[in-house]
């Protein structure tokens, strides 16, 4: 916190020491007159100063969104440079003594959007989730510990797939540069038919459980017609149950796919200008192998929760502990 009070009295601390000249001229004992006025202006400055450092981002789309380097060509799932996909981050889903892998973005400078079901693993909250960011080396990078989530309440209620989205709030805002950048989020749905599409994770390869290092491919955005055709043949019994009609992305991959520990990662579309959209989180998919199609949460339909969400920060959950 930017400064702490160990006396109601006026004995004002701070940790920074422009504060510190500010408050102790507020707060000191030097003031007779009016004392009683001082000291509830120094309580109420420092709730401020408290407040301000813990509120919620809402800024979704800054300017520098969706830049990044050169990815080049790929095949099978190949290891990516940061800075090519500089919003990508790696959840460490924490219960008691028990670690699940998960992929989220950035997407302001303290929020994180993932899928639901990687934060109700075994159908409750975590005890804590650490998010890894400006690395591509699994669980490394700079670690920032989350401090709310919010999940869709259609997921967490009725686990709808089409529903899977959920938010991180993180414990300080990320300072942004080359390899810790923001996503760009779409303002509507775009067609992804017939376009190459990129997702990246840590998740599962032909030869282990998780990657050591984040890898990436290119996979087909499917058509609405085709998605829905997808969406009623239905992926297995379980998700058959919990997908009704509605908008959602699909894509297919020949060269590669998303799998297992990819979970809540973005797919996103890079128009001419060389600038990101995602249009969708890693939700579940019919296989890991190349050539199977994977449906994706579409970003463009919850967009309006995303930003209503952030604008109502008492309707997130705190951890417990964390």
């Amino acid at each position: 916190s930017i400064a702490t009070f160990s006396k109601l009295d006026g004995n004002c601390k701070s940790s920074q020491k422009n504060y510190g000249e500010v408050m102790a001229s507020l707060c000191g004992d030097h003031a007779p007159h009016g004392q009683h006025l001082l000291k509830l202006t120094c309580v109420l400055i420092a709730t401020a100063l408290l407040v301000g450092a813990n509120r919620i981002d809402r800024k979704i789309n800054p300017r520098g969104c969706g830049e990044s380097e050169p990815i080049g060509r790929v095949y099978m799932g190949k290891p990516i440079a940061k800075e090519s996909v500089p919003w990508i981050v790696q959840l460490s889903v924490i219960y008691g003594s028990e670690t699940y892998l998960c992929g989220g973005s950035i997407i302001t400078r303290n929020v994180i959007l993932t899928a639901g079901h990687c934060l109700l693993v075994t159908d409750r909250f975590p005890d804590r989730i650490d998010v890894h960011v400006s690395s591509t080396k699994i669980y490394q990078g700079t670690r920032v510990k989350a401090t709310r989530l919010k999940v869709h309440p259609r997921f967490l209620n009725q686990r709808e797939l089409l529903y899977d989205v959920a938010l991180l709030k993180l414990e300080k805002n990320l300072q942004f540069n080359r390899k810790t950048k923001p996503v760009c989020l779409p303002e509507e749905k775009l067609d992804v038919g017939g376009k190459s599409l990129l997702v990246a994770g840590w998740g599962q390869t032909e030869a282990v459980n998780t990657s050591e290092v984040l890898l990436y491919t290119h996979v087909d955005g499917m058509t609405d017609e085709a998605c829905r055709d997808f969406i009623a043949v239905a992926i297995n019994p379980y998700t058959r149950r919990h997908i009704k009609p509605g908008p959602a992305v699909c894509a297919k991959g020949s060269k590669g796919n998303s799998c297992h520990g990819d979970s809540g990662g973005p797919l996103t579309l890079q128009d001419e200008q060389r600038l990101s959209t995602q249009v969708g989180l890693v939700s579940a998919g019919a296989s890991c192998a190349p050539g199977g199609s994977v449906l994706y949460a579409s970003t463009a339909l919850h967009l309006r929760w995303i930003k209503n969400m952030l604008n109502r920060p008492g309707k997130w959950t705190k951890f417990k502990r964390h």
